[in-house]
């Protein structure tokens, strides 16, 4: 009798532990728990960082036994996300921008596609081939006139970025709330 109970209890603690791993994707983790070489890294590309804000951990999208980290610094009062592979190469940064940086063509594509709508934060992306900074595009958060929170991927020519797979990213957002 004994044995039912104890059962039912091993199989909803194992359906609530997969559950909640597979929901949850991102990870935050305390500064003294990050690899060494992920430290390193981010320590050697900003040694002028005021400060490192926080870090999280999340599987990599190309490879799910390894993990890539997001170590947020702060540089001359600006926000910096790096992503960081578990071998403490630095594959992205995500940039805090002020919106005069934007280029014309980004704002004028933002002002056709999301009229009456506030920006919120912006940030250039920027993926690093052999430590050469490379310009991807630039995530925009907005507020929408619905008030809605809206984030815009755009190229620096005002193009709406796409994804590895050659997909229009604003789709697939739509498609997924279909």
């Amino acid at each position: 009798m004994r044995s039912v109970p104890l059962c039912l209890a091993v199989t909803v603690f194992s359906a609530v532990a997969f559950l909640s791993d597979v929901r949850a994707k991102e990870e935050m983790i305390p500064l003294g728990k990050l690899p060494r070489s992920v430290l390193n890294a981010v320590l050697k590309a900003f040694p002028e960082a005021d400060a490192i804000l926080g870090a999280s951990k999340e599987s990599d999208e190309e490879d799910d036994h390894e993990m890539v980290y997001e170590v947020t610094v702060r540089v001359n009062g600006k926000k910096i996300d790096v992503t960081v592979g578990d071998d403490g190469e630095i594959e992205l940064l995500e940039k805090e921008i002020a919106a005069r940086e934007l280029p014309s063509a980004v704002t004028e594509s933002l002002a056709k596609l999301y009229p009456e709508s506030k920006l919120k934060s912006a940030d250039a992306v920027c993926e690093l081939e052999n430590g050469e900074q490379k310009l991807e595009y630039y995530e925009v958060k907005l507020k929408a006139a619905d008030g809605k929170e809206v984030e815009a991927k755009i190229k620096a020519n005002g193009k709406i970025a796409k994804d590895d797979d050659g997909n229009n990213e604003r789709e697939e957002e739509n498609e997924e709330k279909e």
